[in-house]
């Protein structure tokens, strides 16, 4: 099977940091061992993916908050009670301030990576460690502090680019402009193409790891691109001013100057791994696991074409998750009493399902890919999907209560139903909840979940928005059917294959229209695995209005909505108290929504920033 634990000697050798961007001092380790061969080279690289797997990073909060600021997903807790105040002011601006606490965390686990790369590839040149050996570990650790650089740009804009280990003279470091920034993430990208591992010779030198190889640098540099194309998709109400020149996009170091020219290089990117384009790279080892649901079947005793969910070949950058290396996504995501185990085995704690899709998400899919609709001349909702990959993502049936011993319903009807002991009660309506997490052996631990960071799914979305943008429309729904075909495969095995979801050639009447149905395609086939706030805020201020808020207040208002719990995180329960609140829809407005306020621990730990890095008086905080 999978999992290889995390080296405990590889996370001790790097300390704990006392400011965001402080690092480790720069004396040499390698005279404590720690560098001196290939097999503590390698432990130090599982350090650095350690840093990956904690409470506050990307198997963590990092994750849950992101995506709870980004309109799609909300948080399962009264926003009007207790400790989630101050959270839910910043989420339903969907954003975060400078002083919430999770705003820190989260910084503080991007930049930690970053640290911990940093020291690895300072210590490097004094390793007696064979040369080339020494190149492909440095190439991979580059991959990891791109990785970690990119998720903190697309949330904070302009940050200090660290590239060295700490030293005096660069503990404090003034914030990079942020095409600075994505300049030296390509950078890392393309010297981690050149130099990382094959996959036989990845397999070869940690065999059973699951560790990344060249391929994974290509993955993410389409995703890059398609971002930066983003971006300048909309210059004028981005998070820049495009008044000051300095603020304004210059990505001219990458060769950059248009949209066009993003998308360009990412649809080339992205094609050296896709099968079905003419320019497949035969190197490349990925391919899109037969059906959905084999991503997330977490069952020690499935395989399927001599994979498992823990093999399959669309797992581009995984973080393996044991019983031991806590997932806290599965903790923070699974209802208390999953459908089809015994109401009496609890799972979770206060903890359970507090962050899940919202039912304007789930109601979009359910109308995107028709599916039954609720038996109410009251109602006008859908209470199912035909696509199948709706029943693999999330709970949308039932859970048990343990407290109330009830079962309760997504939606209100049928208003009775049996429970287990042949009684009818009353049903009670819950969230939908994501599934992804769940596993059969799960209890209040990691369970065997892994986490996706890169799958191939994502490449050929990165390609569908390029060509859509580049008014190549004909290949923008080829690389969308082929998720598709694989979407309606995705039924239980022995059944025929479903009808939807399926695009038919004309069925968008503008290239807006169907780069939004990519965008939604995007939120269908990825729920939950992180990317949520990154694709609602990379296109502009203009497009979040007409594509997230405005829609979303509008689903709240209706009268089907006006119900216990319904509205999320943003709207109190009853509709009078829930009038005075809403996610802004005046693009001005929601610029201040695009980037998260700089946090502020490290507005005051790093002496190089000043009052100008702090944000929050956009809010007037």
């Amino acid at each position: 099977m999978k999992h290889i634990l995390y080296s405990a000697a590889a996370l001790l050798a790097f300390t704990a940091c006392s400011g965001f961007l402080d690092e480790a001092p720069t004396v040499s380790l390698s005279q404590q061992g720690l560098y001196d061969s290939e097999k503590m080279l390698e432990v130090q690289v599982d350090g650095i993916l350690g840093r990956f797997i904690t409470w506050d990073s990307f198997t963590g909060e990092l994750t849950e908050y992101s995506t709870l600021a980004s309109g799609i997903f909300h948080h399962g807790i009264n926003g009007t009670s207790g400790y989630a105040k101050p959270y839910y002011a910043s989420l339903y601006k969907l954003t975060q301030y400078s002083g919430n606490q999770k705003n820190n965390a989260s910084f503080g686990a991007c930049f930690n990576i970053i640290a911990s790369c940093n020291i690895l590839l300072s210590n490097l040149e004094a390793s007696p460690v064979n040369g080339a050996y020494k190149d492909e570990v440095a190439a991979e650790v580059r991959f990891y502090r791109a990785y970690a650089m990119f998720k903190a740009v697309k949330i904070w804009g302009d940050i200090p680019v660290k590239t060295q280990a700490n030293s005096p003279d660069n503990v404090d470091q003034a914030r990079a402009p942020y095409y600075e920034v994505y300049a030296a993430i390509v950078n890392d990208l393309k010297e981690a193409e050149a130099g990382m591992r094959s996959p036989a010779r990845a397999e070869e030198a940690c065999p059973g790891r699951g560790r990344v190889n060249k391929y994974a640098a290509t993955a993410l540099l389409s995703s890059v691109y398609t971002t930066i194309g983003s971006l300048l998709s909309d210059t004028q109400t981005n998070f820049w001013d495009e008044s000051d020149p300095l603020r304004r996009p210059d990505f001219s170091k990458l060769g950059i100057n248009t949209s066009a020219d993003a998308y360009t290089l990412a649809l080339q990117t992205a094609e050296k791994l896709i099968p079905e384009s003419g320019s497949f790279d035969p190197g490349s080892p990925y391919r899109l696991a037969e059906k959905f649901g084999d991503l997330f079947n977490w069952d020690p005793a499935f395989s399927r074409d001599s994979y498992t969910a823990w093999t399959n070949p669309e797992r581009i950058f995984v973080l393996p998750v044991t019983n031991t290396c806590n997932c806290y996504l599965g903790r923070y995501t699974l209802p208390a009493y999953p459908e089809g185990i015994d109401g009496t085995a609890q799972l979770q704690t206060s903890n359970n399902g507090r962050w899940r899709p919202s039912r304007w998400a789930f109601q979009k899919w359910c109308e995107t890919y028709p599916g039954e609709k609720v038996a109410s001349s009251t109602f006008d909702i859908y209470k199912d999907s035909a696509d199948p990959r709706l029943s693999i993502t999330m709970y949308k049936d039932s859970v048990f209560n343990e407290s109330t011993k009830t079962w309760r319903k997504i939606y209100p009807a049928p208003s009775v139903i049996t429970v287990k002991d042949g009684a009818s009660i009353n049903a009670q309506v819950v969230h939908p909840y994501l599934k992804k997490y769940w596993s059969r052996n799960y209890q209040h631990d990691g369970g065997e979940a892994d986490v996706y960071l890169i799958r191939l799914a994502e490449v050929y979305l990165n390609a569908a928005e390029a060509a859509a943008a580049l008014g190549q429309e004909d290949k923008a729904y080829a690389y969308i059917e082929v998720l598709h075909a694989r979407a309606r495969h995705s039924v239980p095995d022995g059944e025929p294959d479903a009808l939807l979801p399926k695009w038919e050639s004309g069925r968008f009447s503008s290239s807006e229209e169907l780069r939004s149905a990519i965008f939604w395609e995007r939120v269908f086939e990825l729920m939950g695995e992180g990317h949520e706030y990154d694709d609602t805020h990379r296109f502009g201020a203009t497009w979040m209005s007409e594509n997230i808020t405005k829609p979303k207040n509008a689903f709240l208002r209706l009268p089907e909505q006006d119900c216990f719990w319904w509205g999320g995180y943003v709207f109190p329960h009853d509709k009078q108290t829930r009038e005075p609140y809403q996610y802004p829809e005046d693009p001005q407005e929601l610029r201040k929504s695009l980037l998260y306020a700089y946090p502020n621990q490290e507005l005051n730990y790093n002496d190089a920033l000043g009052p100008e890095d702090q944000n929050d008086y956009w809010w007037n905080m």
